[in-house]
């Protein structure tokens, strides 16, 4: 059982890591986006709030494929 925990857990840590850089990706972006766009502050919230709105109603239709597909198809997908 050992020796398949250990690459498991490995590809589940890289793919947290892979959606934490993602998420955060933005924040580092978003100056020059505004700056680029002429955007305020309050633009700025908007430019966020529809990127992590479009990014968790993903994660719902994704769970939700998982639930009919199989989490190990749509992981490898």
């Amino acid at each position: 059982m050992r020796d398949r925990t250990l690459p498991l857990m490995l590809t589940l840590v890289a793919a947290q890591l892979v959606v934490m850089l993602d998420s955060s990706i933005l924040n580092v972006a978003l100056p020059s986006v505004a700056e680029d766009l002429d955007l305020t502050a309050v633009g700025t919230a908007w430019v966020l709030n529809a990127y992590f709105l479009t990014f968790g109603g993903l994660l719902l239709v994704s769970g939700r494929a998982a639930d009919i597909f199989g989490r190990r198809r749509m992981f490898l997908t």
